[in-house]
């Protein structure tokens, strides 16, 4: 009788040590999974990122050849002009305007192109 209980207890053990292992084993590989998942969703995130990055360096670089730009770039910074175009320097008239503003705050209106000097250049703000 004895021994029968043992063995029983020792099946019993056995048996409850795999249950306990396949337990473990079985949880392990779900957190593994959730892990990996999660890896996974991040990478992806980058990647959509890395595109719409990409995306917009293609999309300024195709502007960038373009004759737009060159164009834009050349009279920015070269002051070039188109042929029979004129270039007409306000800077200094802002003063005249702003002076002829304080002469004529009575009834008197400015004259239109003082109006468009201190319009440009916020002096009516």
């Amino acid at each position: 009788m004895v021994k029968i209980k043992r063995r029983k207890t020792m099946k019993g053990l056995i048996a409850l040590v795999v249950v306990l292992v396949g337990l473990w084993v079985s949880v392990s590989s779900v957190l593994n999974l959730w892990k990996t998942q999660k890896q996974l969703s991040d990478l992806q995130g980058e990647v959509m990122a890395l595109r719409d990055e990409d995306k917009k360096l293609r999309e300024s670089e195709q502007y960038k050849e373009s004759s737009l730009y060159i164009e834009k770039e050349a009279r920015d910074k070269l002051n070039l002009i188109k042929p029979g175009e004129k270039i007409i320097d306000i800077s200094g008239d802002m003063e005249v305007a702003k002076n002829s503003l304080k002469e004529k705050e009575s009834k008197t209106q400015l004259s239109a192109r003082e109006l468009w000097v201190l319009l440009l250049s916020g002096g009516l703000n």
